[in-house]
Protein backbone atom coordinates (compact mmCIF):
# COMPACT_ATOMS: atom_id res chain seq x y z
CA UNK A 1 0.00 0.00 0.00
CA UNK A 2 2.90 2.81 0.90
CA UNK A 3 4.56 1.72 -2.47
CA UNK A 4 1.35 2.07 -4.21
CA UNK A 5 0.77 5.62 -2.77
CA UNK A 6 4.82 6.52 -2.84
CA UNK A 7 4.43 5.76 -6.25
CA UNK A 8 8.01 4.23 -6.53
CA UNK A 9 7.16 0.23 -7.52
CA UNK A 10 7.74 -0.89 -4.24
CA UNK A 11 11.15 -1.33 -5.00
CA UNK A 12 13.13 0.35 -2.47
CA UNK A 13 10.72 -1.21 0.06
CA UNK A 14 9.34 -4.48 -1.26
CA UNK A 15 13.02 -6.32 -2.58
CA UNK A 16 14.94 -5.46 1.20
CA UNK A 17 11.15 -7.43 2.80
CA UNK A 18 11.98 -10.32 0.71
CA UNK A 19 15.10 -10.33 1.23
CA UNK A 20 15.92 -9.33 4.73
CA UNK A 21 12.56 -10.08 6.58
CA UNK A 22 11.75 -13.28 4.90
CA UNK A 23 14.91 -14.88 3.47
CA UNK A 24 14.22 -15.35 -0.35
CA UNK A 25 17.03 -15.71 -2.78
CA UNK A 26 17.94 -12.75 -4.06
CA UNK A 27 17.20 -13.42 -8.06
CA UNK A 28 14.04 -14.52 -6.69
CA UNK A 29 13.13 -11.61 -4.90
CA UNK A 30 13.65 -9.50 -8.25
CA UNK A 31 11.07 -11.57 -9.98
CA UNK A 32 8.77 -11.46 -7.20
CA UNK A 33 8.82 -7.93 -6.94
CA UNK A 34 8.44 -7.43 -10.58
CA UNK A 35 5.23 -9.74 -10.82
CA UNK A 36 3.88 -7.51 -8.16
CA UNK A 37 5.01 -4.38 -9.97
CA UNK A 38 3.36 -5.94 -13.35
CA UNK A 39 -0.21 -6.05 -11.99
CA UNK A 40 -0.22 -3.13 -9.15
CA UNK A 41 0.96 -0.84 -12.13
CA UNK A 42 -1.47 -2.64 -14.68
CA UNK A 43 -4.17 -1.54 -12.26
CA UNK A 44 -2.67 1.91 -11.37
CA UNK A 45 -2.04 2.68 -15.23
CA UNK A 46 -5.96 1.80 -15.82
CA UNK A 47 -6.85 4.08 -13.09
CA UNK A 48 -4.85 7.30 -14.38
CA UNK A 49 -5.58 6.47 -17.66
CA UNK A 50 -9.23 6.61 -16.89
CA UNK A 51 -8.66 10.02 -14.90
CA UNK A 52 -7.07 11.66 -18.18
CA UNK A 53 -3.48 11.91 -16.10
CA UNK A 54 -1.24 9.23 -18.77
CA UNK A 55 1.01 11.16 -21.24
CA UNK A 56 0.78 7.99 -23.65
CA UNK A 57 3.89 9.19 -25.77
CA UNK A 58 6.27 9.14 -23.28
CA UNK A 59 4.36 6.28 -21.54
CA UNK A 60 5.05 3.75 -24.53
CA UNK A 61 8.85 4.68 -24.60
CA UNK A 62 9.29 3.81 -21.45
CA UNK A 63 7.44 0.81 -22.21
CA UNK A 64 9.71 -0.44 -24.73
CA UNK A 65 12.37 0.39 -23.05
CA UNK A 66 11.19 -1.42 -19.53
CA UNK A 67 10.50 -4.54 -22.05
CA UNK A 68 14.15 -4.89 -23.90
CA UNK A 69 15.73 -4.09 -20.06
CA UNK A 70 13.47 -6.92 -19.07
CA UNK A 71 14.30 -9.40 -21.46
CA UNK A 72 18.38 -8.60 -20.83
CA UNK A 73 17.97 -7.90 -16.74
CA UNK A 74 16.57 -12.10 -16.75
CA UNK A 75 19.03 -13.28 -18.88
CA UNK A 76 21.97 -11.37 -16.62
CA UNK A 77 20.80 -12.37 -13.40
CA UNK A 78 22.39 -16.00 -14.53
CA UNK A 79 25.63 -14.56 -14.18
CA UNK A 80 25.00 -11.75 -11.50
CA UNK A 81 25.69 -12.71 -7.93
CA UNK A 82 23.03 -12.14 -5.81
CA UNK A 83 25.31 -10.04 -3.51
CA UNK A 84 26.37 -7.78 -5.80
CA UNK A 85 22.51 -6.99 -6.87
CA UNK A 86 22.07 -6.61 -3.05
CA UNK A 87 24.99 -4.04 -2.68
CA UNK A 88 24.13 -1.84 -6.02
CA UNK A 89 20.50 -2.10 -4.77
CA UNK A 90 21.56 -0.45 -1.24
CA UNK A 91 24.00 2.36 -3.65
CA UNK A 92 20.34 2.90 -5.03
CA UNK A 93 18.57 3.40 -2.50
CA UNK A 94 21.27 5.67 -0.82
CA UNK A 95 20.92 7.44 -3.77
CA UNK A 96 17.77 7.80 -3.83
CA UNK A 97 17.52 9.09 -0.34
CA UNK A 98 20.36 11.77 -1.28
CA UNK A 99 18.46 12.83 -4.16
CA UNK A 100 15.53 13.75 -2.38
CA UNK A 101 17.28 15.64 0.46
CA UNK A 102 18.75 17.94 -2.36
CA UNK A 103 15.50 18.30 -4.45
CA UNK A 104 14.02 19.49 -0.42
CA UNK A 105 17.07 21.73 -0.13
CA UNK A 106 15.92 23.05 -3.56
CA UNK A 107 12.80 24.01 -2.17
CA UNK A 108 14.07 25.66 1.02
CA UNK A 109 16.49 27.97 -1.12
CA UNK A 110 15.84 29.36 -4.10
CA UNK A 111 19.26 30.25 -4.87
CA UNK A 112 20.91 26.81 -4.99
CA UNK A 113 17.35 25.40 -6.52
CA UNK A 114 19.26 25.10 -9.98
CA UNK A 115 22.27 23.54 -8.68
CA UNK A 116 20.37 20.97 -6.24
CA UNK A 117 18.24 20.16 -9.09
CA UNK A 118 20.95 19.52 -11.88
CA UNK A 119 22.83 17.26 -9.14
CA UNK A 120 20.10 15.42 -8.00
CA UNK A 121 19.65 14.42 -11.49
CA UNK A 122 22.95 13.98 -12.38
CA UNK A 123 23.15 11.50 -8.95
CA UNK A 124 20.39 9.18 -9.92
CA UNK A 125 21.24 8.84 -13.30
CA UNK A 126 25.18 7.98 -12.28
CA UNK A 127 23.86 6.03 -9.37
CA UNK A 128 21.65 3.98 -12.42
CA UNK A 129 23.69 4.08 -15.12
CA UNK A 130 26.70 2.53 -12.70
CA UNK A 131 23.96 -0.61 -11.71
CA UNK A 132 23.70 -1.08 -15.20
CA UNK A 133 27.17 -0.88 -16.85
CA UNK A 134 27.85 -3.31 -13.67
CA UNK A 135 24.59 -5.45 -14.87
CA UNK A 136 26.02 -5.48 -18.38
CA UNK A 137 29.77 -6.16 -17.61
CA UNK A 138 29.17 -9.14 -15.44
CA UNK A 139 26.15 -10.46 -17.81
CA UNK A 140 29.24 -10.06 -21.02
CA UNK A 141 31.91 -11.42 -18.83
CA UNK A 142 29.66 -14.67 -18.01
CA UNK A 143 28.79 -15.46 -21.50
CA UNK A 144 32.48 -15.10 -22.56
CA UNK A 145 33.73 -17.58 -19.35
CA UNK A 146 30.43 -20.02 -20.20
CA UNK A 147 31.99 -20.29 -24.20
CA UNK A 148 35.41 -20.57 -22.96
CA UNK A 149 34.38 -23.40 -20.70
CA UNK A 150 32.55 -25.28 -23.91
CA UNK A 151 34.06 -28.27 -26.18
CA UNK A 152 34.54 -26.29 -29.14
CA UNK A 153 33.29 -27.87 -32.54
CA UNK A 154 36.99 -28.75 -33.76
CA UNK A 155 38.04 -30.82 -30.61
CA UNK A 156 34.85 -32.53 -30.93
CA UNK A 157 35.33 -33.94 -34.68
CA UNK A 158 39.14 -34.53 -34.11
CA UNK A 159 37.75 -37.23 -31.14
CA UNK A 160 35.02 -38.72 -33.70
CA UNK A 161 37.73 -39.43 -36.27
Amino acid sequence: MLAGILGIGGGLIMMPALIYLIGVPTHIAVGTDLFNVAISGLYGAATYSYKGRVELVAALIMLCGAAVGAQIGTVATKYVKGYGIRIFFGFAVVGCGVSVIMKLLSGMSPAIKPFTDRAATILIFGVVSAISLYILISFFKGVRNERAQRPSNKTNSAHAD
